[in-house]
């Protein structure tokens, strides 16, 4: 996912953190042009990003689920994150930004714990209770409190696929964001071809609303998108969280 928020927000559906984009400035791709397009939108107001309140992730408390904790990043996670985000997989699929050595995954954890101090950072890291392991990382690409709408993004280390441990993680962010952060629409979306992140969202209980046709250009080519959503309504209906905890 690439970043999308001045102060902060995450990947796979999309990130957004024009901090967490600073690399770009070092190597300059089609990423940085789409971040340059995420700041027009915001200057231009197409964009509502989450400024109007400093306590929207409410300080990214601990999400616990029956196989899993999400926790805040921290400075040992550089190896674990890096092996995720250097898989031929990732870069295949991911809808921004990438990360191309090891330097640039140590500054984006870098700014990430930065912006925890001020409740701007919208990430998590995913953690295997049963070994400590981390596994992956998910949470909030963009915060729009103004309609009460966000989106998520998620990526997994490809030695844990296929367990739904990924679908566990969205669960308890969906939880989290209708009861705790009062969203009303979360939304996610993936690169047509990337099925198995469509699986993950509609698993956890999101529909699937459509195709953005061509809509992003990466990598020398137009891509279609598949959005996926929930609402607060259908959310509250289907009760998919219940062995989740917040601490």
């Amino acid at each position: 996912m690439f970043k999308m928020k001045e102060s902060g927000c995450r990947k796979f559906g999309i990130k957004s953190n024009l901090k967490g984009c600073r690399q770009n400035n070092r190597q300059p791709d089609n990423n940085f042009c789409i971040f340059l397009e995420q700041i027009r939108q915001k200057l231009s107001g197409e964009v509502a990003i989450c400024l109007e309140d400093n306590r929207v992730f409410l300080g990214n408390p601990d999400l616990h689920t029956e196989r899993l904790l999400l926790r805040k990043y921290e400075p040992g996670d550089v190896d674990s994150l890096f092996r995720i985000y250097s898989n031929p997989d990732y870069a295949r699929y991911a809808t921004g930004e990438t990360y191309g050595s090891r330097e640039d995954v140590e500054h984006f954890v870098s700014d990430v714990i930065e912006m925890y101090e001020n409740d701007e950072a919208g990430e998590w890291a995913v953690i295997l209770k049963s070994t400590g392991k981390l596994i992956g990382s998910c949470g909030f690409a963009w915060c729009d409190t103004k309609n009460s709408c966000a989106q998520i993004g998620f990526a997994l280390d490809p030695d844990y696929r296929g367990r739904g441990l990924m679908t566990e993680a969205v669960k308890a962010l969906l939880d989290f964001g209708f009861k705790k952060m009062n969203l009303n629409r979360i939304e996610g979306f993936h690169i047509s071809g990337n099925e198995a992140s469509g699986r993950v969202m509609e698993k956890a209980g999101m529909r699937f609303e459509g195709f953005l046709r061509k809509k992003l250009y990466l990598r020398g080519e137009y891509h279609d998108l598949k959005i996926y959503a929930a609402l607060k309504s259908d959310f509250n209906k289907m009760d998919v969280c219940e062995n989740s905890s917040i601490e």
